[in-house]
């Protein structure tokens, strides 16, 4: 199998669409909030986490930066995903010291989704 990938999203939908694709392509694991999220990618291999911003009440962005904070994640890329950021408030994000490798918006086809995290 390919690169680990770890989703957080609570995005049934989005799962359900997007899952087969993402599991062809890489070894992927998915969490439903963004808790023990930081604590999970340190004890596995992961190559990248995508990352819902509106997962658990918009904590997507806290969870990039918690992440960015460790450096034992500091190998890790970030890509982040939303259906409601506006390419403003990404090129805001961008800017931080906790900004993601990558910025995505939903809706988004499977095949575009892999294409984009495959370079990650």
């Amino acid at each position: 199998m390919g690169q680990r990938l770890l989703l957080v999203d609570s995005d049934r939908s989005f799962l359900k669409e997007h899952q087969v694709s993402l599991e062809a392509a890489f070894d992927l694991e998915v969490a439903k909030s963004p808790e023990g999220v930081a604590t999970f990618l340190e004890m596995g291999d992961f190559a990248a986490v995508l990352i819902c911003v509106e997962v658990a009440d918009n904590k997507g962005y806290a969870l990039c930066s918690t992440i960015r904070k460790q450096s034992a994640l500091s190998g890790v890329k970030i890509a982040l995903i939303s259906a409601k950021a506006t390419e403003e408030e990404y090129r805001r994000h961008q800017s931080l010291k906790g900004r993601a490798d990558l910025y995505l918006h939903k809706p988004i086809a499977p095949s575009a989704l892999v294409a984009a995290l495959a370079p990650l």
